[in-house]
């Protein structure tokens, strides 16, 4: 019944679309004499529906890769076509080098156009809208702009130190802390201590996504005309329900982007990425990139992927669903698997606490530019990177035309996924690439390849992650921060045992892991 729901179509009208959809796409293939890469063998007009996995996806492509002696993979699931690259040299050779016809985005008019989310430039199609989108997000989050939130990010580190104690939980206070350096860079606001109106406006757009549980749940994804049918006709619920998420997607968009205009009016707007777009909008020669429209919407695209990392955040340490959103940011998820890791490795703690106690001489908080002194810390949170692989498939390329590769025909319209799992557990790359080595970032003759690899997990081509630098300075921070004062240790049960944390990861895409009450952080003697 849920199926029929999404669909608002019943089963047989489902079965004749993808087929008309299938025999479509047969007769209109060109493969120029050339096979399409090695993948399972199909069945008519489904394809590899039977094929795909429920679980774990990332080791089963793998796996296939391996037995089919293959760094390409092709599947196809009623009429979407899927190439999976299970190699770094096949990412950077067709990601990168050939990044104009495969830098597109998969178009889903129920989430794009009716639900309104055609304003975030990470799902995007290549082209103008998303050129344009991506330029202002590259002149503030480049590795240069970006140093100028540093006073931000350090003053968030240091505003949670007072907070953690011995039986404190350190999760929520993080995701709030989050929340408001995402509000503050974004927008300059200040967060309420509860209940911010922003904030929820934002998690209540974002849980509208969860109505989407896989690209293509919707007819109208395959049939776009259907998006013009009106919202009265019956089996238009589709049409209804979109109507209601888009009024959440426009109150992210909007409200705080106002309320920043507001202040700037009234003169007590505090500098942030949106308020220097403002700035810039009057300037002649930008007029045409320093649009009302494409400041909100670039805006609110780096600020919706912050508040979705921090309810991901919130889902990884206490077990709720998963969201399935088309964008992530990292910088919260990965902080909380070094913690996890922390846990299981006092020794990796210990040196970096040796570390930071030899710069500061333990009589001052970090700073960034201790960083290039305390080079174990950076290794630590390159090797949970790779380890966890919590993008283990990256968001799909799409590829606008037919291309050829390798003796290979690669169909255009093929979404294209890296497998970022199988890149960064490489064993001709990392050696034994299931244990957790730091070292492996500061010693060895293979250092340039090895950053080279790790470098993959942020994405490939004019698709790489934005926010990457920021990101990278927030985990460093605050991880510098929390171990130059506290320790973090296993919890006790109420009979004084040890607790295990469970590090057994879940099936989604964003792996999730649950470590509520497991740690507990209790200040370091010294201090």
């Amino acid at each position: 019944m849920a199926m029929l729901s999404i669909l608002a179509v019943d089963i047989p009208l489902t079965l004749l679309a993808a087929s008309l959809a299938v025999a479509y796409l047969w007769l209109k293939r060109r493969n120029y004499g050339l096979p399409l890469p090695p993948g399972p063998k199909g069945w008519p007009l489904i394809g590899n529906v039977f094929d795909m996995p429920m679980s774990r996806g990332w080791e089963v492509y793998h796996k296939w890769c391996k037995e089919l002696g293959t760094g390409l993979l092709y599947l196809n699931a009623t009429g979407t076509k899927i190439i999976v690259l299970d190699t770094y040299e096949d990412c950077v050779a067709l990601l990168e080098k050939r990044s104009a016809i495969y830098s597109g985005r998969m178009q889903m008019p129920m989430y794009q156009d009716l639900m309104g989310w055609d304003f975030s430039f990470v799902g995007a199609d290549y082209g103008n809208v998303w050129r344009r989108s991506r330029r202002l997000a590259h002149n503030s989050f480049n590795s240069n702009a970006v140093k100028s939130f540093q006073p931000l990010q350090l003053k968030t580190a240091r505003k949670i130190l007072p907070q953690l104690g011995e039986n404190t939980d350190i999760m929520p206070l993080l995701r709030h802390n989050a929340g408001g350096t995402i509000l503050s860079v974004t927008y300059g606001l200040d967060v309420q201590p509860k209940n911010d109106p922003f904030i929820e406006s934002a998690e209540k757009a974002i849980e509208s996504l969860q109505n989407i549980p896989y690209p293509g749940a919707y007819l109208v994804d395959h049939f776009h005309f259907l998006k013009y049918i009106p919202a009265w006709l019956p089996g238009a619920k589709f049409k209804r329900d979109a109507n209601e998420w888009r009024k959440l997607t426009l109150d992210m968009i909007n409200k705080p982007f106002d309320a920043l205009k507001a202040e700037m009016a009234r003169g007590t707007a505090t500098p942030s990425f949106a308020y220097n777009l403002l700035q810039k909008a009057g300037y002649k020669e930008t007029k045409d990139l320093y649009t009302d429209t494409n400041m909100r919407n670039v805006s609110a695209s780096l600020y919706q992927a912050g508040v979705e990392t921090v309810r991901i955040f919130v889902d990884i340490f206490y077990g709720e669903s998963a969201l399935t959103g088309a964008t992530r940011n990292q910088t919260q998820i990965l902080l909380g698997l070094c913690v996890l890791t922390l846990l299981s490795h006092p020794d990796m703690m210990e040196k970096i606490q040796d570390e930071i106690d030899l710069v500061t001489n333990g009589s001052r908080l970090p700073e960034f530019s201790d960083e290039e002194n305390v080079p174990y810390l950076k290794a630590f949170i390159k090797e949970a990177l790779r380890f966890w692989s919590f993008v283990p498939l990256s968001v799909p390329h799409y590829l606008s035309v037919d291309d050829e590769y390798k003796g290979y025909f690669l169909p255009a319209d093929s979404m294209i996924i890296p497998n970022t799992w199988a890149i960064m557990h490489n064993e001709k790359v990392f050696v034994e690439p299931y244990t957790f080595n730091p070292d492996r970032f500061l010693t060895g003759d293979n250092l340039k390849e090895i950053n080279a690899h790790y470098a993959a997990s942020w994405g490939f081509g004019r698709r790489v992650c934005p926010g990457r630098f920021f990101a990278a300075g927030t985990m460093w921070i605050t991880l510098a921060h929390i171990l130059a004062v506290y320790d973090v240790k296993k919890a006790k049960d109420a009979d004084g045992n040890v607790i295990e944390p469970n590090t057994n990861l879940a099936t989604s895409v964003h792996q999730r892991l649950t470590l509520a009450h497991l740690y507990r952080v209790p200040k370091r003697p010294r201090h």
